[in-house]
């Protein structure tokens, strides 16, 4: 080899122009930035920004040529023998089930996911570019980064490729991505829903009326409950159109509003409507919504009425709550120029990509969620991204002593999953984890304790958007009071609860093991803990946490070791100094409504001063409960407490 075939990027020697282009038949393999025939026009070029290297392939033809079956734009052995691939993957394969109407039946890609190491990270700036690690050993990592690109015209559709060299490329990498994403508030977006109250009709149908939604609004106004925006989900809009909605819910009756759409799904848009305007309908097995009867957004005219109708919606709402893709949906006559279903999924998510850069020319400040898989690149274009497999009638296996906390455990168990297990690149403000539901459909039995641990879970999980499909007909005083004050704490104190550094902690809730997020800051830190198991466990706080304060469920000073209840849920202060608190009992802290002070309680047992104290005498009182013996049945099954 020439000398011309290696680079030198900050300190790592790289092979160059290491690119490769696979048509049926034939190969093209460059050994120099630029190559040239009578057929085809290959560039390769390389740049920096802001510290990452951006790779870029630039491929013309000279005449009409077939789809390539994939193209390789980089394949490196680096000294970095810990690089990993950093997204979820299913754990088992789903297998191409059939599903209930409602329910998505899919398996993520593995695509749209960055390798990190411990010196270097890089990827594919795309949901659909594959990095795969070919060969790893003690001292290096042979990658390849590869995807399935179409001709547009004569010009290929390439994808550019980043590279980066750090000391903390796990850092680096979230910095470029907070650089290039879509621009989002680090401040709590309220969207409530009526969706799991809204009578399902069969055939992709819901009841929703605007006598329906009036009242639902009105009635959270009535509770004195105000969310950022209301959601017309599934069933707002007329199936045979594009997303006209039915009598009653026109958008000028409604100032603050989210929309629920589909870019091809038969949820959004009737097949047969699809038909009658010449648009194709097909199927495919894509990362959620399967089977037949999908729009195919590999049809020009598709992507033309969903550009042309999606601006226009995003002149009238706030919010896309965007669902039901399929991003496989392909037909025959779409099988030649898209020969396997990675060309279709990237050409699909090409549209999706091109028809949200339109939307946001038109409302540059919309909040909008979607993609299936957390790919970090989908939030180049969108503000969340779905908790995969997090879905809002999903229960743990782990036995629980209430409905709500196994819930819970589910949805911090794929947390879990993506962030500590797989090490997802996804922000924690970034997830949309379908928090969360009570409601006609799926209807929750909570206790007073249970409601309010949920509530501040849910806060500080990090995410910043909340759906909250609660009926509001189902709340008692107590429940909407928590609401208010909870929705009012997380405006009050957003600097707090959502930040770009959020990290989950701790172990594995599915095995009932106590865990927690952290949104760290400059002065202190705010965290909750929680223990999923239906009994005690003792947690020690990790050495990093230096000292901890507990204002929920009270205010308390916390040693390095404690115990926690069965289910308990504790939100804590760390600062690098010992805060002082007026009382060295626990203690509780509510704002009186009526005159605006703050009311102190304590616990019942303890006497504070001659003012308060129990009622009755010190030998009337008992002053503590403690278990002298905690110990297995023979039987192994159940557990003393005496």
């Amino acid at each position: 080899m020439s000398i011309r075939d290696f680079k030198q990027i900050d300190g790592v020697t790289l092979q160059w122009p290491a690119v490769t282009l696979a048509f049926p038949g034939q190969k093209y393999i460059l050994e120099n930035e630029l190559y040239e025939d009578d057929d085809i026009r290959i560039q390769v070029s390389l740049k920096k920004k802001d510290g990452i290297w951006v790779k870029h392939l630039d491929v013309t033809a000279k005449h009409p040529m077939p789809t390539p079956d994939y193209v390789e734009t980089d394949r490196q052995s680096v000294p970095d023998p810990e690089m990993r691939l950093c997204g979820y993957i299913n754990a088992q394969k789903r297998g191409k089930k059939s599903n209930p109407e409602e329910e998505g039946a899919g398996e993520i890609p593995g695509c749209g996911y960055p390798l990190i190491g411990d010196k270097i990270f890089v990827g594919l700036v795309h949901q659909a570019g594959f990095a795969v690690i070919e060969k790893q050993d003690e001292a290096s990592t042979t990658y390849s980064l590869r995807h399935h690109p179409v001709w547009n015209g004569n010009r290929l559709e390439t994808l550019d490729s980043v590279f980066c060299v750090s000391e903390d490329p796990k850092r680096s990498f979230s910095d470029y991505i907070d650089r290039v994403r879509a621009p989002i508030e680090l401040k709590p977006f309220f969207a409530f829903c009526s969706f799991w109250s809204d009578p399902y009709l069969g055939n992709y149908e819901y009841a929703v009326t605007g006598e329906a939604m009036q009242r639902f609004i009105a009635a959270y106004k009535k509770l004195g409950i105000k969310p950022d925006v209301f959601t017309f989900d599934a069933g707002w809009q007329k199936r045979k159109s594009f997303f006209e909605p039915k009598p009653g819910l026109e958008f000028e009756n409604y100032p603050h509003l989210s929309l629920w759409i589909s870019h091809n799904g038969p949820m959004g848009i009737s097949p047969e409507f699809l038909k009658q305007q010449k648009i194709a309908v097909g199927e495919g097995y894509s990362s959620a919504y399967c089977g037949k009867d999908y729009g195919v957004l590999l049809d020009p005219a598709l992507e033309r009425a969903l550009t042309k109708r999606f601006c226009e919606l995003a002149r009238h709402c706030r919010h896309f709550k965007i669902d039901w893709d399929n991003d496989c949906a392909t037909a025959p006559e779409f099988a030649e120029k898209y020969p396997t279903r990675n060309h279709v999924r990237e050409a699909s998510l090409n549209a999706m990509n091109r028809i949200m850069a339109t939307v946001r020319a038109v409302n540059p400040s919309i909040i909008v969620r979607n993609g299936w898989w957390p790919s970090p690149w989908w939030l180049l274009h969108v503000q969340h991204v779905f908790l995969s497999q997090s879905g809002d009638s999903e229960y743990a296996s782990l036995p629980t002593r209430h409905q709500r906390a196994s819930a819970a455990t589910h949805r911090d168990l794929m947390y879990y999953n993506h962030l500590l297990r797989d090490h997802t690149m996804i922000p924690l403000s970034s997830f949309d984890n379908h928090e969360f539901p009570n409601s006609i459909r799926n209807a929750f039995a909570d206790t007073e304790g249970t409601w309010a641990d949920n509530i501040m879970l849910c806060l500080l999980r990090g995410s910043t958007y909340f759906s909250w499909t609660i009926q509001p007909e189902s709340l008692t005083p107590y429940q909407a009071d928590v609401m208010k004050q909870a929705m009012a704490f997380a405006r009050a104190h957003a600097k707090h609860l959502f930040v770009r550094a959020g990290r989950m902690f701790g172990g594995n809730p599915g095995l009932g093991e106590i865990y927690g997020f952290l949104q760290p800051g400059d002065k202190e830190s705010w965290c909750v803990l929680r223990n999923p198991a239906p009994m005690p466990q003792t947690y020690t706080l990790p050495d990093d946490f230096k000292y901890a304060t507990q204002f929920y469920p009270n205010f308390r000073k916390l040693e390095r070791e404690f115990v926690m209840l069965p289910e308990e849920v504790k939100v804590l202060i760390l600062t690098e100094k010992p805060l002082k608190l007026p009382y060295d009992i626990p203690f509780q802290v509510f704002q009186n409504q009526s005159n605006g002070k703050f009311d102190y309680y304590f616990p019942a047992s303890r006497t504070v001063s001659k003012k308060i104290q129990p009622m009755v005498a010190e030998l009337h009182q008992i002053k503590e409960l403690l278990f002298e013996k905690i110990a297995w049945a023979e039987n192994r099954r159940n557990l003393f407490f005496t």
